[in-house]
């Protein structure tokens, strides 16, 4: 079972005139949410690396795939926790 998501998945989601990115008063939205700091950003980026390893977990063949992507974000997460939090 194959639970990657391509961009043809993306491009499917989004309809002619959809923004990816919106202006919304002084902060810049993607999809219309807007972050109020770098911790938001770090968490979005530890949710990705926990859905990453919920997947390898559940998947041993996603494992050797996910292990740097898992990586680079748990990285940024620390970087930016120990930066701006």
């Amino acid at each position: 079972m194959n639970n990657n998501v391509t961009m043809a998945d993306i491009d499917r989601s989004l309809t002619p005139g959809d923004r990816l990115f919106i202006q919304t008063g002084s902060q810049l939205g993607w999809l219309n949410q807007a972050f109020q700091g770098f911790g938001d950003f770090a968490d979005c980026y530890q949710n990705c690396a926990l859905t990453l390893i919920d997947g390898a977990l559940q998947d041993r063949s996603q494992r050797d795939y996910n292990i740097y992507p898992i990586l680079f974000l748990i990285r940024h997460y620390v970087d930016l926790n120990l930066l701006f939090c």
